[in-house]
């Protein structure tokens, strides 16, 4: 009995020895599963931009990707991006700087609550910007000065009216700018490129046919769910169903006038005088495209003629060296026939 008592207080003895051992490898081997999945997680979550080619374009797409910027390892030379469903609040005045080259930047679906004012300004060759659902309150002044930007996309918003005060160089054709807190119709100035506008859900309460006489070459504007009213003791209804009939813009929705009143079709010399100045931008337009054709023809054939008189001049310095080759030749075989008879008369002499 006390060999068994002795037997089983060694045993205890010695599991009591090793089991502190055994806690700590099980401790560090826990540890060491954990930093391992901690290390194993960001790889298994990280996701990369794709790169394609859409009709010859370099394109990116790094849409779905939880991302809070744009990454700077990105092709320089990329002509679109797709950023769109990420989390980019702040877009800063070098965040773009490297991509000069971009022609379509898709960004909706962001959180952008911090745009600065030169922040697209590298974006010379920028068409399309989709800044849709971004939560935005204010847009960049620089973005209405882009040269070659036509679409933009900026529906979903928290943006006011104010955000149309700049004026814009921009040769736009299509502004989508529903969904909003617009409260009064924009007032972009001459317009002459725009052909659709939609600022549909808003919250404009009037317009008149001055506020879309400076947009010459509109043909449909979405006035749908505004809370738009005429007054009926005015014209005003008549005269602006009168104008889009004439111009053939396509609204929605159709305004029901009156006919309490008889109105002619009168226009005002101030509407008169907005469209004419919209039209005389298209008209310089024209003249300025006409007179650089002219010059770059002008030029064409300059360089055309200088080509051919080049190209003569280089037939005729051929024809001489080949002309000089031949008598150099004739000359030494001449040379050489008189030496020859020279060397025979010589050995006859002899």
């Amino acid at each position: 009995m006390n060999l068994f008592i002795f037997h089983g207080l060694i045993l205890f003895g010695f599991s009591m020895m090793i089991m502190p051992e055994t806690f700590a490898f099980e401790q560090t081997w826990s540890q060491s599963q954990s930093q391992s999945m901690l290390l194993m997680e960001p790889e298994i979550q990280t996701k990369k931009c794709r790169y394609f080619r859409d009709k010859t374009m370099l394109t990116c797409n790094c849409q779905s990707l939880n991302l809070a910027k744009i990454p700077s390892n990105l092709d320089r030379n990329i002509e679109v991006l797709d950023f769109s469903f990420n989390r980019l609040v702040t877009i800063n005045k070098d965040t773009f700087s490297r991509f000069t080259s971009l022609k379509y930047l898709d960004l909706h679906d962001n959180f952008l609550k911090k745009i600065e004012d030169s922040a697209f300004d590298p974006l010379q060759d920028l068409m399309v910007l989709d800044l849709s659902n971004t939560l935005s309150e204010k847009l960049p002044k620089g973005l209405f000065n882009l040269p070659r930007l036509e679409k933009l996309y900026i529906e979903e918003n928290e943006l006011t009216e104010a955000i149309f005060k700049s004026e814009v160089t921009s040769p736009l054709t299509i502004i989508q700018a529903s969904k909003n807190s617009i409260k009064k119709f924009p007032n972009f100035g001459p317009l002459p490129t725009l052909i659709y506008f939609n600022i549909s859900e808003n919250h404009i309460e009037k317009i008149n046919i001055n506020d879309i006489a400076s947009y010459c070459k509109l043909k449909t504007l979405d006035l749908s769910k505004n809370p738009i009213s005429f007054d009926d003791n005015t014209c005003d209804c008549q005269y602006f169903n009168s104008w889009i009939k004439h111009h053939n813009i396509t609204v929605r929705p159709n305004f029901q006038c009156s006919t309490k009143l008889h109105c002619m079709e009168k226009f005002t010399n101030e509407t008169l005088s907005l469209y004419q100045e919209c039209e005389e931008i298209i008209k310089e337009k024209i003249k300025s495209e006409k007179a650089k054709s002219t010059w770059i023809l002008v030029l064409s054939c300059v360089s055309g003629s200088l080509l051919c008189i080049f190209f003569i001049l280089y037939c005729i310095h051929r024809r001489n060296k080949k002309r000089h080759r031949k008598l150099k030749k004739a000359q030494q075989l001449a040379t050489t026939n008189a030496n020859t008879e020279l060397l025979n008369g010589n050995q006859e002499q002899t």
